[in-house]
Formats: C-alpha cells, sequence, structure tokens
C-alpha cells in the first residue's frame, strides 16, 4: 500500500480526480454523507461506496499530504487473504453501481484515468491471467513475457520510490517479498473481482484482524 498512500492519492488530489475515502485517516463533513445517501450495506467497501455516491453529488476530496497517521497490517496470512478477496469483491460490487453522473462531472481524460486506477489492483489480476492462457495456447511467450517485465518493472519502481518517499532504505528483500504476496493473491483477487462485477450479493462483513 506504500505505493498508494505516497503517490497515487496526492497525485488524484493534484490532477482533479476524485480520489476515494479508503478507511484511512479521513474527516467528512456531516452534509456530504446525509446528501450520499448515509453509508450503506449494498457493498462490502462501504468506504468506496460512499464516496462514489457523495462525488456523483457533486462533493469533491481533499488529500493532505503533510499529515501522516500510523497503520496496522493484517495480523496473519489468513488474514491477508480474507481482506484482499474482500476488496476486490466490493470493488467489483462498488463499480457495477457507479454513476454515470460522476463520470459525466470529469474531463474525459480524467474520466478514463479514475476507471483505470479504481479497478487497476482487481483488473490487473484478470489481465495477467487472461493474458498468461492466452500466451499458453497460442505459445506467444514472449509478447507476454515482455508485458510481466513492463508491470514488474514500473510497480517495483513506484515501491521503491515509495520506500524512500516515506523514509525508509529501498530494500530488494521486501521488494521480492511483495512480489511473492503479489502473486498469490493474483487469483484471489481476479475471482474476488468478477464476482463483484457479475453482481455477487454482500456477504457479511467480516473485520480483519490487525497488529502493528
Amino acid at each position: 500500500m506504500p505505493i498508494f498512500f505516497a503517490f497515487e492519492q496526492a497525485a488524484r488530489t493534484w490532477a482533479g480526480i476524485p480520489t476515494p475515502f479508503n478507511g484511512t485517516c479521513a474527516v467528512w463533513r456531516r452534509a456530504a454523507i446525509a446528501e450520499a445517501g448515509g453509508w450503506s450495506g449494498q457493498s462490502l467497501l462501504e468506504d468506496l461506496d460512499i464516496s462514489l455516491r457523495a462525488f456523483a453529488k457533486g462533493w469533491t476530496s481533499i488529500n493532505l499530504v503533510t499529515l501522516a497517521a500510523a497503520g496496522e497490517l493484517p495480523e496473519s496470512p489468513a488474514a491477508l487473504v480474507a481482506q484482499r478477496r474482500r476488496w476486490a469483491l466490493g470493488t467489483g460490487q462498488s463499480s457495477r453501481a457507479l454513476s454515470w453522473r460522476l463520470l459525466r462531472r470529469m474531463r474525459p481524460d480524467c474520466a478514463v484515468v479514475f476507471c483505470l486506477l479504481s479497478l487497476q489492483h482487481a483488473t490487473l489480476a484478470i489481465l495477467l491471467l487472461t493474458a498468461g492462457l492466452s500466451a499458453l495456447i497460442g505459445h506467444e511467450l514472449t509478447v507476454f513475457a515482455a508485458t510481466l517485465a513492463l508491470v514488474v518493472g514500473l510497480k517495483s519502481a513506484g515501491a521503491l520510490a515509495a520506500q524512500r518517499a516515506l523514509g525508509h532504505a529501498p530494500s530488494i528483500v521486501d521488494l521480492v517479498a511483495m512480489w511473492i504476496m503479489e502473486a498469490m493473491l493474483l487469483p484471489i483477487r481476479a475471482w474476488g473481482l468478477v464476482q463483484g462485477l457479475l453482481g455477487r450479493q454482500s456477504e457479511p462483513f467480516v473485520r480483519t484482524p490487525k497488529k502493528g
């Protein structure tokens, strides 16, 4: 998540692209919550859901890069898997109900970037899995290898830069561990997103046990 907090949120704000509330250190206006229709259980990502509804009503958000807040991590691998599956499923549910009024409020280029960023963490899993299967079937491994190398290179550079921006020395060990985790979560994220986009009903919210 350091890339998201260190760069993506700030870049969205500077570019005028809505930055959804993600449950971490935010202050809401009561009027914005009321006008958006209040908190809802229609999505497992209730923070993303209400953000999209508020933005569709014309509200905007501001990311203050000068403020920092401590966070915690899932306490076990099982908790991490459950959390990321919930994020992917909730992303699909919220995106399925995305209001066109929100997209019309943005310039076309900003709307495209907004959609790509909002779904990238889960859709990337589907794209890579699809590309991998296509490469195996069509024996086009060179194209797939080049695509995979580009994705890995860009995200690795962003992760190392985020570590430096957050005051930590870039670590190759951490980078390798990140990619092992990403590979393990790839099919879980992909399946969760597909379920959400296909209209899977919300299930009981299970809080992720954390420590830190």
